[in-house]
């Protein structure tokens, strides 16, 4: 009898969330059975990974995954041999239990294909072919994640709450109408006795005040609540970091050491899928360039095995994910050359750059030639992918590096994506936000502290020379603002994206709120320009503007952010 493709979907959706939480089970037994450990230890280990194959083979089959149950079952055949005669594993059947992972996902990427209730409910399955990891992957955080009934309880006990204050403003609502229905009764004798209604509105005041402020707290702390519901550990996206550690060393005959601490830090999902790929960028590149052969790891009086360390932390309101090796370092007089010749930057302009600066053009597209390729150890090549990555979740990257050392990347994030704080502004006769965290500065500036320059318009800040831009003609706003026209100061806000700063000529500034992004739909969805909308507290739509985005327009040939005339009306 056919299974109801609804009920099916269910079982695929709930074995792929079992299938991943088993895997990582298995992948942190392996991690710790390559180090010297006790033989207790490592017994309870073998036992878990038994039992984790075990648990893998069973509901694969029951749901018709026969491929990946055969290859559960014969992880589980090995592990049980291991337990039962209490020997340790070999690198060599370490390495067969890590290629049994990668095994398992390709099968259970390959059944999703095959089937369209599976691929439609569960495709987050791992590995395969690049468009099975991509479609996998993703679904994994968006779809699902897990709460604890505590949690449930609490959020359920917030509302009961809000459900009081609602009821006590109704009530309130009902005595304000019946004081107006009393004034609607009054005779002109009545209304002098003026200390008597002031007193009685006063009352009423207060009261609502009160309530007022209690219905914000509640709303505030629900609202924290269903944030903590979107936060996911950290080592959904540090554990598959592991087989890639292995398998990139393994081809490139190198001996790499690869330690992670997640610290027990969890972060907003989302988050966790813009991390995937910069996490794996900046592992790849490490071990590929970075940490060099054992012959002249030796040779330089280094270990023979390279060692990279992922460490997560807590520094007050962020989190930090500290990314070091030590390998090669990077030549800041290099990377500086290289963005020389390609014209990010003069000479003359590069004369007081700090090192700082001078490594910061890492992560600039394109830094990196083939002859600067070898002498940097090939770092910059899509470095700057990973600035913009991390800079699209208000994030940023820094770099510290010393030659035949090592280097330390540093990402900073926020806790959150549900809210964030954002400028205020008008261009022409709409109204725009762009957020906090790429804002520098905000300046007003009289007509003659503006320079032409070749490329259009500069200003000198802090003895900087910064390019100038009329946001109005990069959203190709036609008509002119007579007030900022006529108006002596002209306002700008000073955006950055790295090192690189740009000013913005915008014709008002409102000043810097809380804001909630939310995202937003076609057509607009499909403007780079544009990274989504919020609210203002009149219930206004107004969107956000993509910092990231705007700098890279401001400094291109043309300035220009698309062709499409925006207009968002209050």
């Amino acid at each position: 009898m056919d299974i109801d493709p609804k009920i099916f979907q269910q079982l695929i959706d709930t074995f792929n969330i079992e299938l991943e939480e088993q895997l990582q089970l298995i992948t942190e037994g392996l991690v710790k059975l390559e180090k010297d450990i006790d033989p207790k230890e490592a017994e309870t280990i073998l036992h878990s990974i038994f039992r984790s194959a075990h648990n893998i083979k069973g509901s694969s089959r029951s749901i018709g995954i026969m491929e990946l149950g055969d290859i559960a079952h014969k992880l589980e055949n090995i592990f049980q041999q291991l337990r039962d005669e209490k020997v340790l594993p070999s690198k060599e059947v370490i390495d067969v239990g890590f290629e049994a992972l990668e095994a398992m996902r390709k099968a259970f990427a390959a059944f999703v294909n095959k089937n369209p209730v599976a691929e439609r409910g569960a495709a987050s399955a791992a590995g395969g072919q690049k468009k099975s990891d991509e479609s996998a992957e993703n679904l994994q955080h968006d779809e699902y994640v897990k709460i604890s009934i505590a949690k449930i309880a609490e959020i359920s006990a917030l509302i009961d709450e809000l459900q009081m204050v609602k009821l006590h403003v109704a009530d309130r609502l009902s005595q304000s109408k019946g004081i107006l229905q009393k004034f609607s009764e009054l005779n002109e004798k009545t209304f002098n006795n003026q200390m008597l209604i002031q007193k009685e509105l006063m009352k009423l005041y207060n009261v609502d005040y009160t309530t007022n402020s209690q219905f914000k707290l509640l709303a505030e702390n629900l609202q924290y609540q269903v944030r903590l519901l979107q936060l996911t550990p950290v080592d959904a996206v540090l554990q598959p970091l592991i087989g890639t550690a292995r398998t990139l060393s393994r081809e490139l005959n190198k001996e790499i050491n690869l330690t992670i601490s997640s610290g027990g830090i969890d972060l907003d999902r989302f988050m966790l899928e813009v991390l995937k790929n910069p996490l794996q960028h900046l592992l790849r590149n490490a071990i590929d360039h970075g940490i060099e052969t054992a012959d002249v790891r030796k040779e330089m009086g280094k270990e023979a095995i390279g060692q990279i360390h992922i460490k997560v932390a807590s520094e007050g309101n962020r989190i930090v994910v500290i990314f070091s090796d030590d390998g090669a370092g990077i030549n800041a007089q290099k990377v500086l050359e290289s963005a020389i010749n390609k014209k990010l930057i003069t000479e003359y302009e590069s004369n007081n750059l700090t090192e700082a600066q001078r490594l910061d053009f890492v992560f600039s597209p394109g830094v990196s030639t083939k002859e600067t390729i070898t002498e940097l150890s090939g770092r910059g090549v899509g470095l700057d992918v990973v600035r913009t990555s991390v800079q699209s979740i208000g994030g940023d990257v820094s770099l510290t590096t010393e030659l035949g050392q090592g280097t330390t990347i540093k990402l900073s994030l926020p806790l959150t994506l549900a809210s964030d704080r954002g400028v205020f502004i008008r261009v022409r006769d709409s109204y725009f936000v762009i957020p906090t965290t790429a804002v520098t500065r905000i300046v007003e500036l009289d007509r003659d502290q503006i320079d032409s320059v070749q490329s259009g318009y500069a200003f000198m800040l802090e003895g900087r020379p910064v390019p100038l831009r009329d946001l109005a003609n990069m959203l190709n706003f036609a008509t002119l603002d007579e007030k900022t026209e006529k108006a002596e100061k002209i306002s700008i806000v000073v955006i950055s994206k790295g090192w690189t700063l740009v000013g913005l000529i915008v014709d008002e500034i409102f000043g810097e709120q809380e804001i909630v992004i939310k995202p937003i739909i076609e057509p607009l969805n499909i403007l780079p320009c544009i990274s989504g909308a919020t609210l203002t507290g009149q219930g206004d739509v107004v969107l956000v503007l993509n910092p990231i985005y705007l700098v890279e327009a401001a400094v291109s040939t043309s300035g220009k952010l698309s062709k499409v005339n925006l207009r968002v009306h209050r």
